[in-house]
Parts: structure tokens; sequence; C-alpha cells
């Protein structure tokens, strides 16, 4: 697979590390070591985690949603600034807001499907962000 080579990709690429980081801490936090030396993690937390997997976004508690959330936030501002910095002349700052509204708020199928494979936020902004851009650019 062809990356693209670009400032935002890599930072982007960067805080999905740190992510992904912070949640394998977290899950060999949880490892219980067997009598034959095997980590493996509680029966309870596997069962938790495969119920929540098959929970669509919607339908999660609120603390669940903003356990996301938090890793949304990760690199929100980062997109945020992007589409900033990217807005055609005539376009005030202020506007970005009202836009990223306007990218949460649509293709809702779509995003359950995303959520559903656990990928929702990353790769939905990053499509979006692309629509986005090449639209203003039209």
């Amino acid at each position: 697979m062809e990356y693209p080579k670009n400032k935002l990709f890599e930072e982007l690429a960067e805080i999905e590390h740190q992510r992904w980081g912070h949640w394998q801490r977290y899950m060999h936090s949880k490892l219980i070591p067997n009598e034959r030396g095997e980590l493996v993690l509680p029966t309870l937390l596997v069962e938790r985690w495969n119920n929540q997997i098959d929970i669509p976004y919607q339908g999660l508690s609120e603390k669940e949603k903003d356990s996301d959330r938090d890793q949304v936030m990760k690199y929100w501002n980062l997109i945020f600034e992007t589409i900033e910095n990217a807005l055609p002349d005539g376009v005030e700052p202020d506007e970005a807001e009202t836009i990223m509204k306007h990218i949460s708020a649509k293709n809702d199928k779509e995003k359950m499907a995303l959520a559903n494979e656990r990928i929702y936020g990353f790769n939905f902004c990053l499509r979006s962000i692309g629509d986005l851009l090449n639209s203003l650019k039209k």
C-alpha cells in the first residue's frame, strides 16, 4: 500500500501510534499469569469487550461513548486546524466549526458501518476532510 506523503498524514499516524500504545499498556495491565506462565485476559473482560464490539455507537452508555470521544480528541484539534488552514479566501475561520458539524452530521449509515469496524473516527474523518477540501477547491 502506498501512503500519502504529507505532514498531516504523518501527524495522524503518530497520534494513532500513541493511541495504540495507550491501549496496549492498558491491556497488558489486565493480563494475569496462569500456572504455565502464560498471560491471559480474565474471562469477564473478554465477555464485556466482546459485547461492546457488537454494540453500535448509539447503543453505548454515555461513559462508553466518552471513552471513544476521548480517543477522537487526540486528533480532533489537528484535523480542525488543518481545515481552518485550508479554507479558501473569503471563508472565515469560525466557519470551520460549522463545516465540521456538517461532516459529523452526514452519512449516518456509513458512520455506523465504520463504527462497527472500530475505525470510525480515523478513516471517516480523513475521508470527510478530503471530500471537504475537494469541494472547496471547485
